[in-house]
């Protein structure tokens, strides 16, 4: 079975944590708090790395995995951010608003995920195989305005 690492301890790490261990997937949480040498000894295990970071630490956490080892160059690699593109890693915005609460698991396969690298939903099928999710692609120079639009209809 694949492991999955979600790197981060807000509100997107907690549900797709809880969305993911519902479809089976092997998901484990890191946050700071665990120290690094948790942090390693996880990524090496991890078939997919996931960053759910403010996007203010989104470069500096994905220059910080690359770094951690030649093995994190192949794994696949997704963040969150609907705001920010990061080169070697797939933008996975979901679309819609995350409450301290836990939806049913249910709801959350009715979530888009939209990105701006045109090859997500090929590369997310590999990593995540079995991700009901609809999957929805814009350019990358759409991606600002996309954001801007979300904030403004949030």
């Amino acid at each position: 079975m694949k492991h999955i690492l979600i790197i981060g301890s807000g509100r997107i790490a907690r549900h797709f944590q809880f969305y993911l261990s519902h479809l089976g997937f092997n998901v484990k949480l890191w946050s700071r708090q665990e120290g690094e040498t948790k942090l390693k000894s996880l990524i090496d295990l991890s078939a997919t790395i996931m960053l759910a970071v403010p996007d203010d630490h989104l470069h500096d956490w994905c220059s910080k995995i690359l770094e951690m080892g030649n093995s994190s160059k192949s794994k696949a690699l997704i963040h969150f951010s609907g705001a920010r593109r990061e080169e070697h890693w797939v933008d996975l915005h979901p679309l819609g608003s995350f409450d301290f609460a836990l939806f049913p698991p249910s709801f959350y396969s009715q979530i888009t995920l939209v990105s701006s690298r045109m090859d997500a939903p090929f590369y997310v099928q590999k990593a995540l195989p079995g991700l009901p999710n609809p999957i929805v692609t814009i350019k990358p120079e759409h991606k600002a305005l996309y954001h801007a639009l979300n904030v403004l209809a949030g």
